[in-house]
């Protein structure tokens, strides 16, 4: 495997949970947000779209989550939440919802090696390899789970 500037620790699609019912996507974020400061990433709300359709709302939110491993490494989380024949009651939804998690490693995110694209080939594949796959892959995989595994909780859906 030739490990670039982002290694992917979930598919390149990501990981998908879908629910059916009724949820609130203000208590998924008032539980969401401690998870990621509690780890000390920088979380960011990249977009929020609620459209209102004869046959129920539409939304979509998308979540970023970063932090600074160390000078070479960033671990990185997209969380795009997406829901459709939606009715709304005061803050509750009822209809459907897909989110969709995506998880990687972004390396050398600081472009040392942004002239010498040999160098970081020969860093990530020869130097660093069992580092990147036996310590941040495996500790950014324990993390993608246990978030997954919270949004499951919420939702009261059973594993």
């Amino acid at each position: 495997m030739v490990i670039k500037e982002k290694d992917f620790v979930t598919p390149k699609q990501g990981i998908l949970i879908t629910y059916k019912g009724k949820f609130n996507m203000d208590d998924l974020y008032k539980k969401c947000k401690p998870f990621f400061d509690s780890r000390k990433y920088i979380f960011t709300e990249k977009e929020q779209t609620e459209k209102t359709k004869a046959y129920g709302n539409e939304f979509k939110i998308i979540w970023e989550a970063e932090r600074e491993v160390d000078d070479y490494v960033k671990f990185y989380i997209k969380s795009t939440f997406e829901g459709w024949d939606l009715l709304k009651k005061e803050d509750n939804y009822t209809g459907d919802l897909k989110i969709n998690l995506i998880a990687n490693l972004i390396l050398d995110y600081r472009n040392t090696f942004i002239r010498f694209p040999f160098l970081l080939f020969i860093y990530n594949n020869f130097i660093i390899k069992k580092k990147i796959e036996n310590v941040y892959e495996s500790k950014l995989y324990h993390e993608i789970n246990e978030y997954t595994d919270l949004l499951k909780n919420i939702l009261n859906i059973t594993k």
